[in-house]
């Protein structure tokens, strides 16, 4: 039998219940006037009774109130989680958990208790991890939704019930899971094209599936692979991200054949099939060898050059001119003889070393061997330092030359090899570090929930945004989503701003920005933001430094950690680039100051080796080119751009017919005025070319959008439509209306006093109610012996009422109703008479009975013989769960069973009563 509380009922059962209670207070004021005065006084003397009890009992009443506060509720039973894998708006990859419980109806010492709600808490299945709270449920039985949290982890889970005086529970057993994560791997990507230049091989990708798709929404980067054979096994040389990057494959070997294919890779890290393995061979820079031709020129810095380039003691006295002999000789031959204008020492000279020499007294600084290595002049306060100028000399050892410049005449062919070239990477590795879009950020922050967060607002070295690390009693971190290929002696070169405040005390041991191996996740190089390394609080702080790859590391990533547990540390504009190792001479190695002018002859350069890229935009012009010089052969496919053609120069005349494909237009170069109307059809666009700028107002009008979010902003204050349905949004990032979303009334709201979402009541798609307060009168029937026994007699059957109207029709809208009801009877005075009822609803006729649902009864029968003459009340009130099929047609209706003893048959009275049907959908 099922005792639905009051406090459960609808509203209309509620009101219908208060209005029975009402009556029943009116009949007893009523019949309170046909006492007599004897009975006036004894019920006098029973009030004075009654007052006294009371007050004794209000006594009792706090301070059972009072230890009913205090009281804990007992854990639940029957909690079960699950989780469901899906990816964010941003493609990566999270998890859903629901979990349920048995609702809480005891306290810990096996009393009944009210409980308010039921809450779910999880942690990471770590040692030291603190349980958090995910989500609170009103509902009964109580359930649970949390996201997101990362796909993958492993997670404990367990729930408590909260009573109404706001005592937490007891928690229920711990529930271990493992997070659902994605295992579908990616589409095969399509194949890449490969060029080879300049002494390497370029893999370039169209960022596409290999039937020509968009890769999915959670694909984070390519794998690129190459093959000694077509059939042979790979390895892994470096990655393309999705934006469909260039990757360059160096030091190849000329002219052997090497094959490129792809391997797409998502955030989960599931990887694809292989696309279609390119084969490409790497020729020669140019005909014979780079170094000693290509370049010759007056502007090479001689401090790209090491000193190993010239031999020692290779200039000499008979590789001077005369003048340049006889003017050392000279000087040799005076200093002995200039009283004190000459000195020669191994040391450099100091302002006392000038005590008594006249105004342009020289100073020569000699090596061990007796070499010149400096001069000075003395000015009369200083010595001033000399140089010498390039026409004392004719030839010179060029370990000998430390600054200024050697032109291309002074330089050996074979002389400057490529190893002898330093070359830049300006990459940056976490580009997004900037923390100014949530979407670009490369750290996984789903990884330290609620430790180390985005934020927007407060200090920020540059914009607005910046990574914060608040205080906990663990560690945590967040790794890059990225990973790097490396190998051994690449360096790197790190730099980040910090900004603490006074509290923060963040250790040198877990405070860093690590880089750590992939294969082991030993660290192989850190850089502290502990306390320590940021001394000033309230000021931003440049930290930065090198690393350097160790023996037998192929890959690596990059980790940020916090272990602070008081106070907070704010990140931004994190940098990690590549140092150069000064061995790989690549596309941007040799610019054009690096070379003097007319040092590149037409005779340096290899046929065909200049394309439109190697040339600066205007830098070629009309007189710098012989009539009738460059005919079609000599030009390169895309070679030639908009902007290096003549207005006009082109006529229609001069293009033979579907000579013009794409490959041979340059991006911008077809405006457009150079489009035909109507010749641009949707076949013709990629996908992502038209983005919102680019449409008119009202194109869009009655058109159907699919596979979109749909938001009023990108952040702050929003309204936000996808294909799971629509969210309101305030500023503060807390979410008012849900609709749609797996919603079980199909609709969500914001409690302002809890903060929670919570589904619309079932009571809003339609309770339907029917009450009635006429009296009906009905005779009882009596089979006992003698009205000495006290005992009952026999039940009258089940029945209705022959004049009753009270019923409910509907036609169900949910799975399941709720079913309230109640009605009020009286007895008037008769002496030796009781009478008892029992009443149950009627579903389409059929009576639930004890096979197919409860009936309810009084909690006692009604005396009809008390001595204060006044009627005995009883009122009869249940709730009872039905199920029901969607759309099909109800009847609801009350039928009663009524027992009466005593001397003669009572007449009962049924007077108030109400039927409420409320669909339930959860």
């Amino acid at each position: 039998m099922t005792n639905w509380p009051a406090s459960n009922l609808p509203d209309e059962a509620q009101a219908w219940r208060r209005k029975m209670e009402e009556e029943l207070d009116a009949q007893k004021r009523t019949f309170k006037t046909w006492q007599v005065n004897g009975a006036a006084l004894q019920k006098a003397q029973e009030s004075l009774s009654n007052a006294i009890a009371d007050a004794n009992l209000t006594i009792k009443e706090q301070t059972e109130t009072v230890a009913d506060a205090r009281r804990v509720p007992a854990a639940p039973a029957d909690a079960q989680v699950s989780a469901n894998a899906y990816f964010d708006e941003y493609g990566r990859p999270q998890a859903t958990v629901w979990g349920s419980c048995a609702p809480v109806l005891k306290d810990t010492n096996g009393n009944p208790i009210e409980v308010s709600y039921h809450e779910m808490y999880g942690r990471p299945t770590n040692a030291g991890e603190a349980w958090q709270k995910l989500a609170d449920s009103y509902a009964l039985p109580p359930e649970f939704k949390y996201a997101p949290l990362p796909g993958g982890e492993q997670w404990d889970f367990c729930m408590a019930a909260v009573s109404i005086h706001g005592v937490v529970g007891e928690r229920s057993a711990v529930l271990t899971v493992t997070l659902t994560k994605d295992t579908t791997p990616p589409p095969q990507p399509s194949a890449p094209t490969c060029t080879a230049r300049l002494g390497q091989v370029m893999v370039n990708w169209d960022g596409l599936t290999s039937g020509g798709q968009t890769q999915p929404a959670d694909f984070s980067h390519c794998e690129v692979l190459m093959a000694s054979s077509s059939g042979g096994s790979g390895y892994k040389v470096g990655t393309i991200d999705k934006d469909g990057d260039t990757f360059y494959a160096p030091e190849q070997e000329y002219n052997a054949t090497r094959w490129f294919y792809l391997v797409a890779v998502d955030y989960t890290g599931n990887r694809s099939l292989a696309s279609t393995r390119v084969s490409v061979a790497v020729t020669p820079l140019v005909n014979t060898d780079l170094i000693g031709r290509v370049i010759d020129g007056v502007n090479v810095k001689l401090d790209t050059l090491d000193t190993d380039v010239l031999k020692d003691n290779a200039v000499s006295m008979d590789k001077l001119d005369s003048l340049t002999r006889d003017t050392i000789n000279n000087a040799a031959a005076d200093a002995v003889t200039a009283n004190g204008r000459v000195t020669t020492s191994l040391n450099a000279p100091t302002v006392p070393d000038g005590a008594g020499k006249p105004v342009g007294a020289l100073w020569y600084r000699n090596d061990a061997a007796g070499g010149v290595i400096g001069m000075w002049e003395w000015t009369g306060t200083a010595w001033s330092p000399r140089e010498f100028q390039n026409a004392v000399f004719g030839s010179i050892d060029a370990a000998k030359i430390t600054t200024g410049i050697i032109d291309a005449g002074r330089i050996g062919a074979n002389t400057i090899t490529a190893e002898k070239i330093a070359i830049g990477d300006f990459e940056n590795l976490v580009d997004g570090s900037g923390f100014e879009d949530a979407a670009t950020i490369p750290w996984n922050l789903a990884n330290a929930p609620g430790t180390i967060t985005h934020v927007t607002t407060g200090p920020a070295h540059s914009g607005t945004g910046a990574l914060e690390m608040s205080s906990a009693g663990t560690v945590s971190n967040v790794p890059t989503f990225a990973t790097f290929n490396v190998q051994e002696g690449d360096g790197f070169y790190v730099e980040l701003w910090a900004y603490r405040d006074a509290a923060y005390n963040g250790t040198a041991g877990n405070a860093k920005l690590s880089m750590r191996r992939t294969d082991t996740g030993a660290q192989i190089g850190s850089w502290s933001y502990s306390a320590a390394a940021v001394p000033t609080a309230s000021t931003w702080t440049l930290i930065s430094g090198t690393g350097t790859v160790p023996a037998g590391v192929t890959r690596v990533y990059f980790v940020l950690f916090r272990d602070n547990t008081a106070g907070s540390i704010v990140l931004d504009d994190i940098v990690i680039r590549r140092r150069s190792k000064g061995e790989l001479l690549v596309d941007g190695a040799i610019t054009a100051r690096t070379l003097a002018a007319g040092a590149v002859t037409a005779g340096k350069i290899a046929a065909n080796s200049i394309g439109a890229n190697e040339i600066v935009a205007n830098s070629i012009t009309g007189d710098e080119i012989a009539a009738n010089a460059i005919t079609a052969s000599e030009l390169a496919a895309l070679s030639v751009e908009a902007g290096h053609i003549k207005a006009n120069a082109v006529t229609a005349d001069k293009i033979e017919a579907g000579a013009i494909t794409t490959v041979k237009l340059a991006a911008g170069a077809v405006t457009a005025d150079k489009i035909e109307a109507g010749a641009i059809t949707t076949v013709k666009l990629a996908a992502g070319a038209v983005t919102a700028n680019a449409i008119a107002a009202d194109a869009i009008n009655g058109k159907t959008i699919t596979g979109a979010l749909i938001r009023t902003a990108a952040s702050g204050a929003r309204t936000e439509m996808n294909t799971s349905g629509i969210r309101v949004i305030n500023s503060s990032s807390q979410e008012l209306l849900r609709i749609g979303y797996g919603i079980s009334t199909g609709m969500s709201i914001r409690n302002p006093g809890t903060g929670s979402l919570v589904p619309l009541s079932d009571a809003a798609f339609g309770s339907v109610t029917d009450a009635k307060t006429d009296s009906l009168g009905y005779a009882v029937p009596v089979s006992e012996t003698s009205a000495a026994n006290g005992g009952p007699g026999t039940w009258g059957p089940w029945s209705r009422h022959t004049t009753e109207s009270l019923q409910v029709v509907f036609t169900a809208v949910a799975p399941v109703y709720l079913i309230n009801f109640g009605q009020v009877w009286s007895a008037p005075y008769a002496a030796g008479h009781s009478v008892q009822v029992l009443v149950a609803p009627t579903v389409n006729g059929t009576r639930l009975s004890a096979t197919n649902g409860p009936y309810f009864a009084p909690s006692d029968y009604m005396n009809c013989s008390a001595t204060a003459a006044e009627p005995r009340m009883g009122p009869v009130v249940g709730s009872v769960p039905i199920n029901t099929t969607v759309g099909t047609a109800y009847t609801i209706q009350l039928q009663f069973r009524t027992n009466g003893w005593g001397t003669s048959a009572p007449v009962a009275v049924l007077a108030n009563r109400f039927i409420v049907a409320t669909p339930v959908f959860n």
